[in-house]
């Protein structure tokens, strides 16, 4: 799998994508070696090492390989569950050589390794705590619609248990915020000003008005990535607030 030292701007960049990254990487390096009569098939058993040897004057040599090791067991068993690869036909396959499935052949026409950058630059440790696992795991996935969603409403959730209101309580968007922010919400600090307190009330809302329901988007596709990663950065800024509020 050397062909991937072609796509990124360092090695251990590859330490650094997520297993559905590195696994749409990977179908990519497949098929650059198609039909090569000295590379030929990929083996799941020694891709890691292939890169491993291309790097290793320059780096921590056994964490590296251990770390690569790992990262592309995660990526290879991604492709498994996608159904993107096989194994090879007869003895190749039984050595751990692997293919590509037809599934897998038009995936690899559609990897966007810029794409993939630029979404490697939000990191987990970056959010709330309460976004680094499923809202965080949509946008690793790519599914960034479902990602923002998900972040905004837990703001909301956060903010209905903030407010001492059940679950179930179908209070939401502006009338949620009301009780929060409002004048005598539950989250007010009695040190604001009426003009701070009235901004932060509009903060929430505008916020849950626009990024809360995916079909307010005007590019709910999210082309340009930086979008939706400024408004998991907002949702984390929000969720920070209700926190430091709701326990005064």
């Amino acid at each position: 799998m050397r062909e991937l030292l072609r796509k990124v701007r360092d090695a251990t960049e590859l330490l650094d994508l997520t297993p559905d990254e590195l696994g749409r990487s990977l179908l990519w390096a497949m098929r650059q070696r198609t039909g090569s009569p000295i590379d030929g098939l990929a083996s799941r058993r020694s891709a890691h090492t292939e890169v491993f040897n291309a790097i290793a004057p320059t780096v921590n040599l056994w964490q590296v390989r251990f770390d690569l090791e790992r990262a592309f067991r995660a990526a290879w068993a991604k492709l498994d569950e996608w159904g993107l690869i096989e194994p090879a036909a007869g003895i190749n396959g039984e050595n751990g050589f692997i293919v590509l499935t037809s599934e897998g052949e038009s995936a690899a026409d559609q990897t966007d390794f810029e794409r993939i950058h630029v979404r490697s630059l939000l990191k987990p440790e970056m959010l709330h705590q309460l976004l680094r696992k499923k809202p965080f795991e949509d946008f690793a996935g790519d599914h960034l619609g479902d990602a923002v969603f998900k972040a905004f409403k837990t703001v909301e959730i956060q903010l209905r248990a903030a407010c001492g209101l059940p679950d179930d309580d179908n209070i939401a968007g502006l009338e949620l915020v009301g009780r929060a922010f409002g004048n005598g919400g539950k989250l007010v600090d009695k040190s604001w000003s009426k003009p701070r307190r009235e901004a932060i009330e509009r903060l929430f809302g505008g916020a849950l008005g626009v990024f809360r329901n995916q079909g307010a988007h005007t590019d709910p596709s999210y082309e340009e990535i930086r979008e939706a990663i400024e408004e998991m950065m907002l949702a984390s800024r929000l969720l920070r607030i209700t926190d430091k509020h709701r326990s005064k």
